[in-house]
């Protein structure tokens, strides 16, 4: 007999691979003292928004910093996990073409020079190209 937060991994992967069939997925599940979790990664491929969308049923309820407390949801008639994350890693490669991209459309000269990116954007580099990519499917 399988864990639940095992159950709930099994098929989240499936909906997934449904759902995204051009992207791998690692699904891994986990229990600790006190709930379980599913922590979901992938490279590229579509906004973790879009994943979250899909995967975000499958989580029990939402801790309130404010009160210290866990807040489950109502009843559900399917297995749940206390905690579902997404971690979507964007490749290097796609990081210096859009940085790259970026620098001829705004006019900057030196790609290198952080100074220059925060003049223009008020932000370094990396910030203004997680914001180029966050919401793009790659």
């Amino acid at each position: 007999m399988k864990s639940v937060h095992a159950e709930v991994a099994q098929t989240i992967r499936k909906e997934l691979k449904e759902k995204f069939p051009g992207i791998k997925f690692s699904v891994r599940s986990e229990s600790f003292t006190g709930g379980n979790s599913i922590d979901i990664y992938y490279t590229n491929g579509v906004p973790e928004d879009e994943v979250r969308k899909l995967v975000n049923k499958y989580q029990s309820g939402y801790f309130d910093g404010m009160t210290d407390c866990y807040n489950y949801y109502s009843k559900r008639d399917y297995p749940t996990v206390k905690f579902v994350m997404v971690d979507r890693k964007i490749t290097d490669d796609i990081r210096e073409k859009s940085k790259i991209d970026i620098a001829k459309r705004y006019g900057i000269e030196d790609i290198d020079n952080e100074q220059e990116w925060f003049n223009k954007f008020q932000a370094w580099s990396n910030a203004v190209i997680y914001r180029e990519l966050v919401n793009k499917t790659l």
